[in-house]
């Protein structure tokens, strides 16, 4: 055995592989569900494993492994997805895919066919990908630049509506030394029934602005994503 092939697998008892993962987690989430390991084990049960207490106790305590379908009806089971079962809930905590140390965060878009482990080939992960997935990609994309434009457009109307009554207020009024008493209370309500306006357009703007953003900013997030899993 050669010195690098010593530190791999030094590595890889130090990290953590997806059922160890399972194997702290798995308590700690029936805890929190409330559910004694007697009542776990009935509720795997009633999706068709044969489960025990036991059971239950030998795997929260490392003393036996699951397989692949147990280990998807006990996320099932929990209410959680897999994804959240198998690997470590913080980003940079270390996951160990056989002898391939990576952090939670890189094994997690693996595990949602986003990219390829590092160091990985690309090009056999990528023709794997069903070509449904590949049209919910691009959809995602269409529907985040969509509304990006919708909320763009609402943000242009609510300006040009406050413009209309800024233009409103600036206006010149003539003057006159012989206004009458009710005309002046006439200009007066006038006048504070455009600064009302004006004060509901102001925040409009700036509301639809926030809303314009914010989408701008999400599609520019789908579109990175999706370019760095292959999706478009």
């Amino acid at each position: 055995m050669t010195d690098v092939e010593r530190s791999q697998d030094a590595t890889a008892e130090a990290v953590p592989g997806p059922t160890g993962v399972l194997t702290a987690l798995m308590p700690a989430i029936r805890q929190r569900l409330d559910l004694t390991a007697q009542e776990f084990a009935e509720r795997v049960r009633g999706l068709g494993l044969k489960f025990d207490r036991g059971t239950v106790s030998k795997i929260e305590n490392g003393l036996r492994g699951v397989s692949l379908d147990e280990a998807l009806i006990i996320a099932a089971a929990l209410d959680v997805a897999p994804v959240h079962l198998f690997l470590p809930r913080d980003d940079n905590d270390k996951v160990g895919i056989g002898n391939i140390p990576v952090t939670a965060y890189q094994a997690r878009r693996w595990f949602r066919g986003q990219e390829p482990l590092p160091g990985r080939d690309d090009k056999p992960f990528r023709t794997e990908v069903p070509e449904s997935e590949w049209h919910r990609k691009t959809a995602r994309v269409a529907l985040a630049e969509e509304d990006e434009q919708v909320k763009y457009r609402q943000y242009r109307v609510a300006k040009e509506k406050l413009d209309i009554i800024t233009a409103e207020l600036a206006r010149p009024e003539s003057f006159n030394v012989e206004l009458s008493f009710e005309k002046s209370r006439a200009r007066e309500r006038e006048r504070e029934r455009l600064d009302r306006r004006y004060e509901v357009a102001l925040e409009a703007v700036a509301e639809a602005k926030v809303e314009w953003e914010d989408a701008r900013d999400h599609w520019r997030r789908v579109k990175a994503e999706e370019s760095r899993s292959g999706g478009e």
